[in-house]
């Protein structure tokens, strides 16, 4: 916590020890008067400044008026102050998409600060994140078709590759001298061609290059 923060947290806890302590009422009539706010201030209209909420839009009479503020005066001095509930800010702004194409996340967030629950208020319902989905078009690769002849050699029986990167790839052979299988002594996948067990051949490859 930083220490601006905790030193208004602190200021605030001893004012009301202070105010507890200079409280003119006792514990069974304190409760007796808090009821009392409730029911004859409270209930009719009256504009607390304890932070109380009023549950009627009408107004006081002035003589009502004078006894309500004498018993929040009263209250106030005893450190009373009504629970305030939770309610949700805005949510933020949309995160960035998790994905570039192919369906994706994204999500924001929002916090429970309008206002922040106090004095044993109610938190927030619900959630404080949601998530929708984002970039729901297929992903598009930008690919070229291109033909080479490449000739692979197994000297001395000894494996050999070329890579290539490439998506697929059609092979034809032209014998030099071993005895070439496909499979056994020459093959390719989509990274690279490859010759063993003696193959020495020319190979004309159609590829499609893909970025």
């Amino acid at each position: 916590m930083p220490k601006l923060l905790l030193f208004v947290v602190m200021l605030i806890s001893l004012m009301i020890v202070l105010e507890a302590k200079n409280c003119p009422l006792k514990k069974n009539k304190l409760r007796k008067t808090i009821k009392k706010y409730n029911k004859l201030c409270l209930n009719r209209g009256f504009q607390s400044n304890l932070g109380c909420a009023s549950s009627d839009t009408r107004k006081l009479g002035k003589k009502k008026l004078r006894k309500c503020r004498k018993i929040e005066a009263a209250l106030k001095k005893c450190g009373h102050s009504c629970p305030t509930d939770g309610g949700w800010g805005e949510f933020g702004d949309w995160s960035e998409c998790s994905v570039e194409c192919g369906g994706g996340v994204q999500t924001r967030s929002r916090s429970c600060d309008n206002p922040a629950p106090t004095h044993g208020g109610a938190a927030c319902e619900g959630d404080a994140e949601e998530s929708q989905g984002c970039n729901i078009d297929e992903c598009v690769t930008d690919c070229e078709s291109k033909s080479e002849t490449i000739r692979m050699e197994s000297w001395g029986y000894a494996y050999a590759e070329r890579k290539m990167k490439v998506s697929s790839m059609k092979v034809n052979y032209r014998q030099s001298s071993s005895p070439c299988t496909m499979g056994h002594s020459f093959g390719f996948d989509e990274v690279k061609v490859w010759v063993n067990h003696g193959c020495r051949a020319d190979f004309d490859v159609e590829m499609t290059v893909c970025d």
